[in-house]
C-alpha cells in the first residue's frame, strides 16, 4: 500500500472523525483503514484492468472531482457521503461486497456493520485521491489504472 494515499487519509483527520461517528476507537478505525484501504485499492486495480474498466473509472472520478472529503474528515462522515462510498464499494466489489467487508470484519475484531460503515466512508476518499492525481497530473484512464497498480 502507497503510503502517500494512506498518510493522506490519516492525516486528514480521519480516524478519530469516524470513530466519533461510529462509536469504534481509533485503533479499530485504523485496522480498519490498514485493512480494508488496500482491498478497496486492489479491487479498482482489478476492475481496471480491462480498457472499458479504466473508462469507466475515469468518467466516474469526473464526478468525484471533489476533494474536500479527502481534505477533511468531516466531509467523509456526511450520511450522503456515506451512501456514495456504498455505491462505488457495490461497484467495485460487485457480489463480494458483503464477503469483503467481513473479511475486513474478522481481521480487525469489529462487527461487519461498522466494518461496512468505515468502508463506505474510505472509498469516496479513495476516489477523492485519484481525482486529485488525475488533475494535478493529467492522467488518462490508463494512468489511473497505473496509479492503482502502483498503490
Amino acid at each position: 500500500m502507497d503510503s502517500t494515499l494512506l498518510d493522506t487519509i490519516l492525516n486528514s483527520g480521519a480516524s478519530q472523525k469516524i470513530s466519533q461517528k461510529t462509536g469504534l476507537s481509533e485503533d479499530q478505525i485504523n485496522q480498519i483503514i490498514n485493512t480494508g484501504l488496500p482491498m478497496i485499492v486492489g479491487g479498482m486495480a482489478k476492475n481496471t484492468s480491462s480498457t472499458s474498466g479504466a473508462a469507466s473509472l475515469d468518467k466516474a472520478l469526473a464526478k468525484h472531482s471533489d476533494s474536500t472529503v479527502l481534505e477533511s474528515a468531516n466531509d467523509a462522515t456526511h450520511s450522503a457521503v456515506l451512501a456514495e462510498g456504498t455505491k462505488i464499494l457495490d461497484h467495485v466489489f460487485g457480489s463480494g461486497a458483503a464477503s469483503t467487508t467481513n473479511t475486513v470484519a474478522v481481521k480487525t475484531g469489529t462487527n461487519t456493520a461498522a466494518a461496512g460503515q468505515v468502508m463506505a466512508m474510505l472509498a469516496p476518499m479513495v476516489m477523492a485521491y485519484l481525482s486529485k492525481q488525475k488533475t494535478s497530473q493529467g492522467l488518462d484512464a490508463g494512468g489511473i489504472a497505473d496509479i492503482l497498480t502502483s498503490l
